[in-house]
């Protein structure tokens, strides 16, 4: 894992419990692993100069904080929609409309995909550290590590 709890609570200002901080620690570090193709692993961490690596902490934490929300507007439709929650309802001839609004928009997969997505992308940006240039996220391996705009090369 990329991240603890102590540097959530104290550093990044979660608001989660530690039990729901456990609940999504795993799958945030995996998305960053998956969208980053594998340059950010647990074994790699330690390669990355210490702006990035607080970087790549603080993505962790602000994906765990939006896996949560998607599971609130899922249990929101497990609780009030599938179970009854009425938004109008009307007695003669029997018309119910349920209020799906908040929570369909969370649930919604390519909803999901693109926050997540954005969520990186904001902490994990291509940048020149030190004189020599990170690209965490693009899908070309590239083989030169010298950054060419960066003045201290």
């Amino acid at each position: 894992m990329f991240v603890d709890y102590e540097f959530y609570k104290e550093t990044f200002k979660g608001k989660l419990s530690e039990e729901e901080f456990d609940k999504f620690v795993n799958l945030s570090c995996m998305k960053i692993t998956k969208e980053t193709c594998s340059r950010v692993t647990d074994g790699t961490l330690n390669n990355f100069p210490n702006e990035l690596f607080l970087d790549i902490k603080t993505c962790a934490c602000a994906l765990i904080d939006k896996l949560k929300i998607f599971q609130d507007a899922l249990d929101f439709n497990e609780k009030f929609v599938n179970s009854g929650a009425v938004k109008s309802q009307t007695a003669g001839a029997v018309s119910v409309t349920y209020d799906t609004s908040f929570a369909s928009y969370f649930l919604d997969s390519k909803n999901q995909e693109i926050q997540i997505k954005s969520i990186i992308n904001a902490y994990l940006f291509p940048r020149c550290i030190n004189g020599k240039f990170y690209n965490l996220l693009s899908k070309i391996i590239e083989n030169s590590n010298s950054c060419k705009t960066c003045s201290l090369v």
